[in-house]
């Protein structure tokens, strides 16, 4: 094997392994996005149904179950809240990923590698363990052979 084989191999090692991380980063945003969107679409449905049992008390049950009804109706706009305020923050991480990835567009395979390593190495995912590999990704600077190039 040449070394020009060589190279090209770590390059498209290189290469799957910055598009994978992109768009697994994605997904899992996006999905988590879903998830809220099926989640605000439970809360209105119970709303519904909250809202239909109430109707058919009669004036002193309602009066009776204020307190409880009251609770019920914070705690639902509370989380009403906390879904538009994660959807929010997701949006805007998402976007602002989206750039990131954008910026390195046209970028040599070295340069995208150092930009997952300053944005991503300490950034925990959802499950709170790190998103991204640095094990792999350092095994993959060592086979472009780029360390000490001032690229790591």
């Amino acid at each position: 094997m040449s070394w020009f084989d060589i190279i090209k191999d770590a390059k498209e090692e290189a290469e799957v392994f910055f598009y994978e991380f992109r768009e697994a980063l994605f997904k899992q945003i996006t999905s988590v996005l879903e998830e809220i969107d099926k989640d605000e679409k439970r809360l209105d449905e119970s709303e519904k149904t909250h809202e239909a049992i109430l109707a058919s008390l009669s004036d002193i049950e309602r009066e009776i179950m204020s307190p409880l009804i009251n609770r019920q109706r914070d705690d639902r706009d509370e989380t009403r809240e906390q879904l538009n305020f994660t959807r929010t923050v997701l949006n805007k991480q998402l976007e602002e990923m989206k750039g990131i990835f954008e910026q390195v567009q046209d970028a040599p395979i070295e340069g995208k590698l150092v930009l997952l390593r300053e944005h991503f190495a300490d950034t925990p995912g959802f499950d709170g363990e790190p998103i991204l590999d640095l094990k792999t990704l350092d095994e993959i600077i060592h086979n472009l052979g780029f360390e000490g190039k001032g690229l790591e």
